[in-house]
C-alpha cells in the first residue's frame, strides 16, 4: 500500500506483500501519520529498506507488531525517516535485514520510544534497532537480538541518547558492543545489560566504538552517565566483558553493580581512550577489575569483591576502595541485590543519587552513606507497639 497524503490507520494489517524498492507491506510518504493497534508480517522489501513499512514522514505509532518482515537494506520490521517518530507500546519481532543494519528499526530522525520491545531480529550490523539521531528511550526491551557482522547486538545510538528503566538482555554481536554501542553523549538510568555477548570488545556495551560504521552517525564521542545500572554476566572474545570504552569526552559510572554469576576470564571495564570516573560501583566475579591501555581513569567508593586483579595500567584509586564480598542475592540466578551481610552496604558517598533501581530511598544506614552498587539494600526497622489495658 502506497500512502501520499496524511493517514490514520487503527486494526489494519499487512501480510504478506512484496515490494521491489521501499516498504514491503506499506510506504507511507509525507504528511503526518498515526497508526494504531495494527499489524505488519511477513513482508518482504527485495531491494530497498523498511521490510515491514518506510515511513517517509512523521509518525505516531502505538500497539502494533512487526514480525518476520525482511528488508535487503536498513530496517528489517520498519524504516523511519521522518522528521518526528513517537512509537508507544510496539513490539518487532523476528525481523531481518539482509545486507545493512537495524533489523528490528531503523530510526532515521529524532525518536521517542516508549514501552516497546525488540526481540530476535537479525542484522549484518546492530541487530534490534539503529538510531541515527536524538533517541529518548524507556521501558524498553531488546532481548535476544543478533548483528552477524558489525554493530551492537541490541541497539546502536550514533547521536545523544537518554535511556531509562531499560533492558539489553541476551543480545549478540560479531563484533563489539553485545548489548549496546554509544557513539556520543548518553545518560542511562535504571537500566540492566544482562547476558550480552560480543566475539571482539565489549560484551554488555562499548562507547564512542568504532563499529559504529553509519556514515551519518554523529561520533562527536560526548560525555557518558551511567547511573543505577547491572551489567551482569556479559562476556567478550577480547576486551571489556561488561564495557569497552574505544573513546570518551568522560565517562561517569556512579552507583553501577558489575558482576558475573561466575569468575570472567577478561577485564570488567577495558578503557582503550578517554576519561572515566568509578564511583560507588561493585565489580565482581571478573579476573581484572578495571584496564587502562590510555586515557584517565579514576575510581573512589568501589568494592572489589572475587576479582583477581582489581585494577590493571594506571588507574587512579580512591582511599574508599576496598576489597570485599558483595553478598549477592542470587548471582547464579541472575540475582544481583545485596542481602543484609554484604560489604556493600553504607559503604559509598553521597553522590546526590536518591533512589535505586527499584526506587527504594538511598542512604537507609541511619546517617551513614550509600549502599555502593545500584540496589540499596532495604533495612528493615522493627516497631514494638506497647497497648496498656485501662
Amino acid at each position: 500500500a502506497f500512502f501520499g497524503g496524511s493517514s490514520a490507520l487503527t486494526g489494519t494489517r499487512f501480510n504478506r506483500n512484496t515490494a521491489n524498492q521501499g516498504g514491503g507491506g506499506a510506504f507511507f510518504a509525507s504528511a503526518t501519520n498515526t497508526v494504531n493497534s495494527s499489524v505488519f508480517e511477513a513482508n518482504t522489501s527485495v531491494t530497498g529498506a523498511g521490510g515491514g513499512a518506510f515511513f517517509g514522514a512523521a509518525i505516531a505509532l502505538t500497539e502494533t507488531r512487526f514480525s518476520s518482515n525482511t528488508a535487503r537494506h536498513s530496517g528489517g520490521g520498519a524504516y523511519f525517516a521522518g522528521p518526528t517518530i513517537t512509537v508507544n507500546s510496539s513490539v518487532f519481532e523476528a525481523n531481518t535485514s539482509v545486507e545493512s543494519g537495524a533489523g528490528g528499526a531503523f530510526f532515521g530522525y529524532t525518536a521517542t520510544v516508549r514501552s516497546s520491545h525488540f526481540t530476535s531480529n537479525t542484522a549484518w550490523s546492530d541487530g534490534g534497532a539503529a538510531f541515527a539521531h536524538y533517541a529518548d528511550v524507556a521501558d524498553t526491551t531488546f532481548v535476544s537480538n543478533t548483528a552477524t557482522n558489525f554493530g551492537a547486538g541490541g541497539a546502536g545510538f550514533g547521536a545523544a541518547v537518554s535511556i531509562a528503566n531499560t533492558r539489553f538482555i541476551g543480545n549478540s554481536t560479531a563484533r563489539s558492543g553485545g548489548g549496546a554501542t554509544f557513539g556520543s553523549s548518553a545518560y542511562v538510568t535504571n537500566t540492566l545489560f544482562v547476558n550480552n555477548s560480543a566475539r571482539n570488545d565489549g560484551g554488555g556495551a562499548t562507547i564512542g566504538d568504532a563499529d559504529l560504521i553509519w556514515w551519518f552517525w554523529d561520533l562527536s564521542r560526548g560525555n557518558v552517565r551511567m547511573v543505577n545500572t547491572l551489567f551482569g554476566g556479559n562476556s567478550a572474545g577480547n576486551n571489556g566483558a561488561a564495557l569497552y570504552v574505544h573513546d570518551t569526552d568522560g565517562l561517569h559510572l556512579l552507583h553501577v553493580t558489575v558482576a558475573s554469576p561466575r569468575l570472567e576470564p577478561n577485564q570488567a571495564i577495558a578503557v582503550h581512550a578517554g576519561m572515566v570516573m568509578v564511583t560507588n560501583t561493585i565489580i565482581a566475579s571478573h579476573t581484572i577489575g578495571i584496564q587502562r591501555t590510555a586515557g584517565a581513569v579514576s575510581e573512589d567508593y568501589t568494592l572489589f569483591s572475587g576479582v583477581t586483579t582489581p585494577r590493571r595500567g594506571v588507574v587512579a584509586a580512591g582511599a574508599h576502595s576496598h576489597m570485599g564480598n558483595a553478598m549477592f542475592a542470587d548471582p547464579a540466578a541472575g540475582n544481583y541485590h545485596l542481602t543484609a551481610r554484604s560489604d556493600a552496604l553504607n559503604g559509598g558517598m553521597d553522590a546526590g543519587v536518591e533512589h535505586d533501581i527499584d526506587g527504594q530511598q538511598r542512604r537507609q544506614g541511619h546517617g551513614r552513606g550509600s549502599d555502593i552498587g545500584f540496589d540499596e539494600f532495604l533495612q528493615w526497622i522493627q516497631i514494638l507497639t506497647i497497648v496498656s489495658k485501662s
